[in-house]
């Protein structure tokens, strides 16, 4: 299915390029925005189709669960993700609204390997209300002491 949507996609980034490369310096404004538009989407479908396919993959990957310390694996994202997350307003127990698409880069299924890989590891729920935010939570298996 994959290899089919790429073939549409190219037929779309293809027949963009050639009416860029037909009228060139002919077209407006208007028309040269609209083109910008269409590749703009084409790209941004091309990462969809990419981001979908390593999703897929997520089901067939073998799973592995090393032993790890949780609190320490806490503390280390927490670290690596304070520079990028300052002056942004961001805590661990953030509960602030949806943003557009082009305030954030990404494909808009961010939650989606994530929830597929918590809930190969033992599950996930989510519970929310309109304007209050929403609160993700999940379980991991135990680590082996045999190991």
């Amino acid at each position: 299915m994959s290899h089919d949507l790429r073939a549409s996609l190219r037929h779309v980034s293809a027949s963009v390029q050639i009416i860029r490369e037909d009228f060139g310096d002919q077209s407006n404004a208007a028309a040269a925005a609209h083109l910008d538009t269409g590749s703009h989407a084409a790209r941004q479908m091309q990462r969809q189709i990419d981001g979908l396919m390593d999703l897929s993959r997520l089901n067939r990957t073998e799973m592995q669960l090393p032993a790890l310390n949780a609190g320490q694996l806490v503390r280390d994202v927490c670290a690596a993700l304070a520079p990028a997350l300052a002056g942004r307003g961001s805590t661990r127990n953030t509960r602030t609204s949806l943003h557009s698409a082009r305030e954030f880069e990404g494909l808009g299924m961010g939650l989606a390997p994530t929830r597929k890989v918590v809930e190969r590891h033992g599950g996930v729920w989510v519970t929310g209300a309109p304007d209050s935010g929403c609160s993700v939570s999940f379980t991991l298996p135990l680590a082996n002491p045999a190991h």
